[in-house]
């Protein structure tokens, strides 16, 4: 019989993980707790829990084997200090932040339970479609060796590429959210752009499409540096003077955007292999860009 699973917080990455594990039989979930009678109501749904699995305060809570902590990071010290009472010594305690680490558990540690993160490369916006979408997800996890030798197992069977991580994971995480989150900020600046320009946003959609997803087969079979085109990659500092100037007369934002993303993609393009053949324009165009 599968080992017992309990969830604290009832959140899309709450509910995903516990459909899933439930599913493929790597745990059977006991209880997933939630304050918020919308958030219980629609993990009871997705899930397919009973009411009585549904608990709404702490005194519902009941011993469980195994524990994910799904609540936001900031929420972690206080759902370690509600779980103190019900922890038992051997009991694994694990979480999902890909910021931190499982050192965040040290109470429950303290207490004799074991402590592990398992951090899922994956964008947890809508559960429905995270189930189907979840396999070949890579998660990077550390902590005790008792809580990864399940863990690790439980997550390759929902499909998971696991792999360890030693380093600072604020790093690791930050590296995350530039590729991830800090894209919809960028393309909806070349929105903007392509607005102040005549094209409406569906006319650019079609645009942006063919360059976008040209752009990342190419980084994933060059790497980044190999894969830059366009003018600064051909040293044109005119080129990119004249679309700043542009933009500074449209726009401030998206001209100060532009030139931080300029003076970056510059730097890049001197790590190019065929770099010195254009390295005095390269340069210049980094001087013009600081001043």
């Amino acid at each position: 019989m599968p080992s017992s699973l309990s969830i604290f917080g009832a959140g899309r990455l709450g509910q995903t993980l516990a459909k899933l594990l439930q599913d493929k039989k790597c745990f059977e979930i006991k209880q997933i707790y939630s304050r918020q009678k919308l958030s219980r109501q629609e993990a009871k749904e997705f899930i397919g829990l009973s009411q009585a699995q549904c608990a709404a305060s702490l005194g519902e809570l009941q011993s469980s084997e195994f524990w994910l902590i799904a609540t936001p990071d900031s929420a972690f010290e206080q759902a370690c200090q509600d779980l103190l009472p019900i922890i038992r010594a051997g009991d694994i305690v694990f979480h999902c932040s890909g910021a931190l680490d499982s050192s965040t558990l040290h109470s429950l540690k303290k207490a004799g339970a074991y402590t592990a993160s398992i951090h899922p490369l994956h964008s947890f916006a809508k559960p429905s479609q995270s189930v189907l979408g979840f396999a070949g997800s890579y998660c990077a996890y550390e902590g005790d060796e008792e809580a990864l030798e399940i863990l690790i197992s439980a997550f390759e069977t929902i499909g998971a590429n696991c792999f360890a991580i030693s380093g600072n994971k604020w790093l690791y995480h930050s590296a995350s959210v530039i590729a991830c989150n800090y894209l919809a900020p960028l393309l909806d600046a070349s929105y903007q752009a392509f607005s102040a320009a005549g094209i409406d946003n569906k006319l650019a959609a079609n645009l942006l499409k063919p360059l976008i997803e040209g752009s990342l087969s190419n980084i994933r079979e060059q790497g980044p540096a190999s894969a830059l085109t366009g003018p600064i990659a051909r040293g044109d500092a005119d080129f990119v003077i004249a679309q700043l100037q542009a933009l500074q007369n449209n726009d401030d934002d998206l001209a100060e955007l532009y030139q931080d993303m300029a003076k970056h993609t510059t730097r890049l393009a001197l790590r190019r292999e065929n770099a010195k053949e254009v390295q005095s324009k390269l340069l210049e165009l980094k001087e013009l860009l600081e001043s």
